[in-house]
């Protein structure tokens, strides 16, 4: 629990969006029921087909879902970061999901007993609309990301990856692993490490030791599909038509 103090100065410290776009009113509200969490990467959120204890809010790091397949592959079908929420089947009004919801990088999160989060949508109105919001651009995401797997090279979709990475994490160096971007990208550990060697040859990366450093922005984006800018683009079309959204983005 907090008091009226406390509130302020967890709002003005707030960084995920969706929790910064409520009124003074409705976060106060809600503060009172927010519990800190910080994970590492590989961390187990809800695994899938199990119902969700919590919903999360990513302060810092990213979550990404995994589809698992029968003969042990997997790939990453969504991420969200301190632009959402994770745990949009409870939102959804559905038990759980057939996807594995994990730490992709080191995270800072907010979270919610699912109790408290269904009294909230019927207590805070706003956070209802809010979330509505998110929830067409995180599926505007799943859908695009599910196109460019199979029309774009291994490539061009790891540029998009890193982009999408590098915008949530705000930090120009992270850590990333070759068998954790190929389990995220669905690919053999080996295309990974060409894509990588390419991207470090045109200079838009630099790889050593489990950590990727963004050296050059601009040519990591010429490397990428269109899908890395149509994504963003939807997400901040999501922030920009909200009452308070456009001043965060611009403080982002």
């Amino acid at each position: 629990m907090t008091n009226g103090q406390d509130t302020h100065e967890l709002r003005g410290s707030e960084r995920n969006a969706l929790l910064r776009d409520l009124g003074a009113a409705d976060y106060a509200w809600l503060a009172n029921h927010l519990e800190e969490v910080s994970l590492g990467a590989g961390a187990l959120l809800v695994r899938e087909n199990t119902p969700p204890s919590h919903v999360y809010f990513p302060q810092t790091g990213i979550v990404s879902l995994v589809a698992l397949f029968s003969d042990g592959s997997s790939v990453e079908v969504g991420t969200i970061g301190c632009e959402g929420m994770v745990g949009l089947p409870v939102f959804l009004q559905t038990e759980s999901t057939p996807h594995r919801t994990m730490v992709q990088v080191d995270a800072a999160l907010r979270r919610l007993p699912i109790e408290i989060f269904e009294d909230a949508l019927q207590a805070l109105p706003e956070l209802d609309r809010i979330l509505r919001r998110f929830t067409d651009a995180y599926l505007f995401q799943v859908s695009q990301t599910a196109a460019c797997n199979r029309m774009h090279d291994l490539g061009q979709r790891a540029a998009r990856w890193l982009l999408m990475t590098h915008d949530r994490v705000r930090a120009d160096t992270f850590a990333l692993t070759h068998e954790f971007l190929a389990m995220m990208l669905g690919v053999r550990r080996a295309g990974v490490s060409e894509a990588a060697a390419e991207l470090q040859r045109r200079g838009a990366i630099r790889y050593s030791r489990g950590r990727v450093t963004i050296t050059d922005r601009g040519v990591l984006e010429q490397a990428s599909c269109e899908c890395y800018a149509a994504v963003r683009a939807r997400f901040d079309s999501m922030l920009h038509g909200s009452a308070h959204g456009a001043a965060h983005v611009a403080a982002s």
